[in-house]
Order: C-alpha cells, then sequence, then structure tokens
C-alpha cells in the first residue's frame, strides 16, 4: 500500500536522528570517560543497545493500524536501520576491546540483514504492483494481512528472546535490572 513516491525524509526524522545521535554520544562518552568494565560495562552496552537499535520493521504497518503515516514510517525505518548499520561498527568496538571485528565487514554484515528484512521485501513489493497489478489489487485486498504477518514476525522474535534470555549466563536480577533499564528509557523517551 506504500506510495513509493512519497518517501522522502521530512523535518521529524532529522529531529528523532539528532536525538538519537546525542544519546548514542552520551552513553559513549560516559563508558569511555569512567572507564566502566564488568557488570557496569554490561549494562551500559545494554542502554547503548536501547538507544542505537533501529526502528523495528513493524513500525510503519502498526503506524498505519493507528492512523498514521505510512510514507512517513517506512521512510522513518529505512533511514533508522541504515543509521543504526554505521553507528553499530563505530561504537562497539570501542567500548568492548573484544570485539575483533572490522567496521566494513560488521558493517556489510548489518547492511545485508537490513536488506533481507527490508529492501528484499519493498523491492518485491514495488515489483509486484508495477508488474502484477491483478495479484497487487488481490493482496491489498487481503484485510489486516500486514498486521497479521507483523504478528506472525513478532512471535518469531519473541521466541528468539526467550531463547537468548534462557541460554543467558547470568542471573535473573542481572537480566531484571536490563528489563527495567529498557523499560525507563521506553518511558523517558
Amino acid at each position: 500500500k506504500v506510495d513509493f513516491r512519497k518517501l522522502r525524509p521530512v523535518a521529524w526524522h532529522w529531529w528523532v536522528g539528532v536525538f538519537q545521535l546525542l544519546c548514542v554520544g552520551a552513553v559513549m562518552a560516559a563508558v569511555l570517560a569512567f572507564g566502566l568494565s564488568g557488570n557496569l560495562l554490561i549494562l551500559a552496552e545494554a542502554l547503548l543497545t536501547c538507544v542505537i537499535s533501529p526502528c523495528a520493521s513493524a513500525a510503519p504497518v502498526v503506524t498505519q493500524k493507528l492512523g498514521g503515516n505510512l510514507e512517513e514510517m517506512t521512510t522513518y525505518t529505512f533511514l533508522s536501520n541504515f543509521v543504526t548499520a554505521l553507528f553499530v561498527p563505530l561504537c562497539f568496538p570501542l567500548i568492548d576491546k573484544a570485539a575483533d571485528v572490522s567496521f566494513l565487514s560488521a558493517f556489510s554484515t548489518i547492511l545485508y540483514r537490513v536488506a533481507t528484512v527490508l529492501v528484499a521485501p519493498m523491492l518485491l513489493a514495488w515489483l509486484v504492483k508495477h508488474l502484477l497489478p491483478r495479484l497487487h489489487k488481490y493482496i491489498i485486498g487481503i484485510k489486516d494481512l500486514s498486521y497479521y504477518s507483523w504478528a506472525l514476525s513478532l512471535l518469531i522474535v519473541s521466541g528468539t528472546t526467550i531463547c537468548n534470555i534462557v541460554h543467558a549466563h547470568t542471573t535473573v536480577m542481572f537480566l531484571c535490572i536490563i528489563a527495567v533499564m529498557g523499560l525507563l528509557l521506553c518511558i523517558m523517551l
């Protein structure tokens, strides 16, 4: 349902990007200035991960469901994922010296994953819309198809998260601290 001609950055994209950059800078400065290590470094990395993470690929679906602008949110999702692909390989090797990965290697890995989750489906959607109009009309005629696709994606992500939590080599209390920290960050932002 995306109008590809309307996919362009708007003012709020830049403001959110600047805010994200300032937050990433603040966390990085705190880690480097105080020389955090051990559990404090892990907590800082968890905080950085919350701040640096891109907009979810499902955000346009939810935004449209709530009556928001689909094209603006789709554009922001692409921008956000690209910015994350730049920030992660720059930031994490600075604070975790054990992360022995080059910028180009990490950047290309993240960009590949972004391409498989965002770019490939968008390209396929464009091709179907312009080359197979009858199929396109049928697909967009299915009520809430994107919502159910999002729900399936959320189920898979939730399963992966639970698997990571179960296999984490730490205490339940430490995991709860990370969860509360993430919750507080979401409430503040």
